[in-house]
């Protein structure tokens, strides 16, 4: 082969290795726009999606469970009759194995762990009554005529 035909193959390789080094850029940018425009109008489609399901809720007087907090009262309530007893009680054996047996430590423990007990499952129930009372649907209003409050026609 002749130095020039290579030289010539040469050129032509490297001139088709730029035009397809520059058409593989440029197709990697257009796909990431184009990536860029389709996400857009989901998140468009989605926001609106969501809106309307909140406004139906709305005007149904209902709450969406993404609207709730995620320590609810009844959550709090069984975590307060839950957690207090045990906190007051793991001291109060702590203190017996350490410094012997006080009855007031215990009697002081059973009182905490009571009034814990209690008022947990007090403020769960109320919660839960409470849910179960705004779950109902609401009382539609009942049907008067038109001409019933015709005020202006009565007078004559």
């Amino acid at each position: 082969m002749r130095p020039a035909c290579k030289k010539a193959q040469v050129i032509a390789v490297e001139a088709a290795g730029l035009t397809l080094g520059f058409i593989a850029v440029i197709g990697g940018l257009a796909i990431a726009a184009l990536a860029i425009v389709v996400r857009s109008g989901h998140d468009r489609r989605k926001r609106e999606l969501e809106h309307i399901e909140r406004m139906t809720a709305l005007q149904l007087g209902r709450s969406l469970p993404q609207d709730e907090p995620w320590l609810s009262p009844m959550k709090l309530g069984a975590l307060i009759a839950m957690v207090v007893p045990v906190a007051v009680f793991v001291p109060a054996w702590l203190s017996t194995e350490l410094a012997g047996y006080h009855e007031t430590t215990w009697v002081a423990a059973a009182m905490v762990g009571l009034g814990a007990v209690l008022s947990g499952s007090i403020l769960a129930g109320t919660s839960l009554a409470h849910q179960a009372k705004s779950a109902e649907p609401a009382v539609d209003k009942p049907y008067v005529e038109e001409d019933a409050y015709d005020v202006v026609s009565s007078r004559g």
